[in-house]
């Protein structure tokens, strides 16, 4: 059931996707491991590649939050496609993560820590909840603010309206941000399930 409904939300999120995004993505991609490739060839210290290649990975997921360790762990799975966007959700979610080094400090493994993935949810989950009240009392209170900014503080009626549409505008997108991390949080055990297949 669940996989049904990414799919659609998939379909809803990409739906003005063109061949262009697709050639882009691509060309980043190209870049990426041609790039990578040449950092290992020059003859710096360990610490300077490192920085260049997470400086990189960085570059292509859009996240400062991904390291070339975790993208190139993702890269290599076979069960996963849009590497870059796996990447960058999972280093969002890391406080949700068990990940297992090598001696190098490449990453082996990744599992999900079960407690702090359901605190993660728990906190999640009420942030939505309490985000959806403050939207829907928002409008049920519209005409008692609008007369008190109208009345109390003087504000015309036309400026009064548009501040409080503006203000419901912003706690709607919020209550979406929420919505669609709470999607993607539980999302997060397919996808460190796929990953696992590889092993």
């Amino acid at each position: 059931m669940w996989e049904f409904i990414h799919k659609v939300i998939l379909l809803f999120l990409e739906r003005k996707s063109k061949f262009k995004h697709a050639e882009e993505r691509l060309e980043r991609v190209v870049k990426y491991f041609e790039d990578s490739k040449k950092v290992n060839e020059l003859d710096i210290e360990v610490y300077e590649k490192k920085a260049r290649k997470n400086g990189l990975a960085q570059e292509l997921v859009g996240s400062r939050l991904v390291s070339f360790q975790l993208v190139d762990f993702v890269a290599k799975n076979k069960n996963v496609t849009n590497f870059d966007t796996v990447a960058k959700n999972l280093a969002f979610w890391d406080t949700s993560l068990c990940i297992m080094r090598d001696e190098e400090n490449n990453i082996i493994r990744i599992s999900i820590n079960e407690k702090e993935y359901k605190k993660e949810k728990a906190m999640m989950l009420m942030s939505l909840i309490f985000g959806v009240f403050v939207f829907v009392y928002s409008i049920y209170l519209f005409k008692e603010n609008l007369i008190w900014l109208v009345n109390s503080l003087l504000i015309p009626e036309l400026t009064s309206k548009i501040l409080l549409w503006s203000l419901i505008f912003c706690l709607l997108c919020v209550c979406i941000f929420l919505f669609v991390s709470n999607l993607i949080l539980l999302d997060l055990k397919r996808i460190v399930t796929l990953l696992s297949k590889n092993e």
